[in-house]
């Protein structure tokens, strides 16, 4: 279960992400700069989470320009960045997930269910058939053996007619 829901849920999100998108990895928070270092003031901070788009990098690469989602430009240390969003941008969607995941198991399980019912009256069906089918086939020779005594009685009766017509003659 947790291999499906991690690889829907690397699906998900690998569909929603672009190349310069970042999210502020797991710790407490991290301050958003004026310019590329801790010396520059602060803009704000940042909780985790949070989805910046990377403009670019400091010289040394230590240092990252960013965009907020409501358009404040600042620097944070790089290396609180993470290309992939951190849990607890994950786990609402994989609740999400597994939520959709549990109402369809139990469609699922109510389709199944409402399935063998089917079956089972089917094959209460069926048994009832071939017992009328048993029924019927014995009828069918009773009559076979009545119509053929029938037959013999008609032709014998034909025959005596004959021999009193012969007699009488």
């Amino acid at each position: 279960l947790r291999l499906i829901l991690t690889l829907c849920l690397a699906a998900a999100l690998g569909a929603t992400a672009q190349d310069n998108s970042r999210w502020v990895s797991d710790d407490v928070f991290i301050v958003l700069h004026a310019g590329p270092g801790s010396n520059y003031r602060w803009l704000g901070k940042l909780i985790p989470g949070t989805l910046l788009s990377e403009l670019r990098r400091s010289t040394d690469g230590n240092w990252a320009e960013v965009e907020t989602d409501r358009g404040t430009i600042g620097w944070v240390q790089a290396e609180y960045l993470a290309s992939e969003p951190p849990a607890q941008v994950r786990l609402p969607a994989v609740v999400r997930q597994l939520e959709e995941a549990e109402r369809e198991a139990a469609s699922l399980r109510d389709a199944l269910a409402e399935m063998q019912k089917a079956r089972d009256e089917l094959r209460s069906g069926l048994d009832e058939n071939s017992t009328d089918l048993q029924r019927v086939t014995e009828e069918l020779a009773q009559l076979r053996q009545v119509s053929s005594s029938a037959i013999e009685t008609a032709e014998a009766n034909r025959r005596l007619v004959e021999e009193v017509a012969g007699l009488r003659t």
